[in-house]
């Protein structure tokens, strides 16, 4: 304990070592926190009361700044799926990265995209779209948040640059490739470089099309990628294996997706070796009890700037801030981070799936049409819920009351 006469004089709200429940302003916070929120408070609050000194409870609080931890990083998971169409399948696109634990996602043929609609179904990842040459065409892909990444400006259609920053730099170029793509595979010579993957959909069955498969081998030799085949054809109108990767410097397994999709094309399952580090705790501050224990010691603020000189006050008082931020800060496991999507929105997108493989199965349009709606609805809660949301946030962010009065 410091015992300087130069001390500064630290005079709580209370001298009780026990919070006063008979306080005016304890009563007045008390009764909006929830249980945790409270017992947090009451924690930060004894905290707060039992310090002799102001430095000393700096001192306390400073224990609970955490620098980032980070963790080693020695695969990817990985997604690639031509969608025909994500307006259609986003929600099938939601519960298989769920299942698989995706870190990356490249979907093709995802058509004109609803942005807001990304954003909310996939709030955990970054994302990065290509357009196509025509309505239905397009690239996407999603990045796990957690990974630094860049992307690089393309300017062919259905080619979609992203590199994730490792200890070496992993590129990942997303390709649909139809048959009436009007560019050649050299103009994407820019972008192949000594350590990425190139994958998607590209049309083209290494095994059966032996003129435009000469082409495209002729070309990944010249950049000395190589190519990685799935365990079976992806395709399930022709039957042949069109969707697969080509890697230069990396390691990927690849198989295809043994369940049912309502998609014509079978999603491929990958895991990608590499050598990184990674964020290993997420973090939220509890703004809810950061404002209630400003409110709880405002008096002694109000007083603090009338006894000592503005300079030591506000020093004390930024200091305050920042500490206090930290002491209400929760830190949690990001491989253990659930995703955003309510429970009963992945059950209703489950059972949309389920009615639209029955559909194609038996050719029902009344259940094909059931599976229709049923997905409009699941998009008509998630935009909702996310709308809800940010109007909870805002309204938290400008609620009028005493909660700013300390800071001006």
């Amino acid at each position: 304990m410091n015992l300087s006469k130069n001390a500064a004089t630290f005079v709580p709200r209370s001298t009780s070592s026990n919070l006063n429940m008979s306080n005016s302003t304890w009563n007045l916070i008390a009764p909006t926190l929830g249980h945790s929120d409270l017992k947090l408070f009451s924690s930060v609050a004894l905290e707060w009361h039992n310090a002799p000194t102001l430095e000393s409870c700096f001192s306390q609080w400073r224990k609970s700044v955490k620098e980032d931890i980070i963790s080693p990083l020695s695969d990817l998971h990985v997604l690639c799926f031509n969608v025909r169409g994500l307006d259609y399948r986003w929600g099938e696109v939601v519960l298989l990265s769920t299942q698989h634990a995706s870190d990356i996602l490249v979907l093709t043929e995802v058509g004109r995209i609803d942005h807001s609609l990304v954003a909310a179904a996939f709030p955990k990842y970054q994302s990065f779209y290509q357009g196509g040459e025509n309505r239905n065409g397009g690239v996407l892909i999603l990045v796990r948040q957690g990974l630094s990444t860049i992307r690089h400006q393309c300017n062919v259609s259905n080619v979609c640059v992203v590199d994730i920053l490792l200890e070496e730099s992993l590129r990942i170029i997303g390709v649909y490739a139809p048959e009436s793509k009007s560019w050649n595979w050299h103009d994407i010579s820019p972008f192949v470089n000594h350590n990425c993957v190139l994958m998607g959909d590209f049309n083209i069955d290494l095994q059966e099309d032996k003129l435009k498969r000469d082409v495209l081998l002729s070309w990944t030799d010249s950049h000395a990628l190589s190519p990685i085949i799935p365990d079976g054809p992806t395709s399930l109108r022709s039957h042949r294996t069109i969707d697969y990767a080509f890697t230069s410097g990396v390691h990927l397994s690849l198989q295809t997706y043994k369940g049912d999709t309502t998609s014509d094309h079978l999603p491929l399952i990958g895991i990608l070796a590499c050598d990184g580090k990674e964020q290993a705790l997420g973090k939220r501050i509890n703004w809810t009890v950061f404002s209630a224990f400003m409110s709880y010691t405002f008096s002694f603020w109000e007083k603090e700037w009338l006894r000592r000189s503005y300079n030591t006050t506000y020093n004390n008082y930024i200091e305050f801030l920042a500490l206090l931020s930290a002491r209400c800060t929760q830190y949690f496991s990001l491989k253990l981070a659930r995703t955003a999507v309510p429970y009963w929105l992945r059950d209703l997108l489950a059972k949309s799936r389920t009615l639209s493989l029955k559909a194609k199965r038996t050719g029902d349009m009344l259940l094909r049409r059931e599976a229709y709606m049923m997905r409009k609805e699941a998009r008509f809660h998630l935009r909702m819920l996310r709308r809800e949301q940010l109007c909870k946030m805002v309204a938290e962010r400008y609620k009028g009351g005493t909660e700013s009065s300390p800071f001006w």
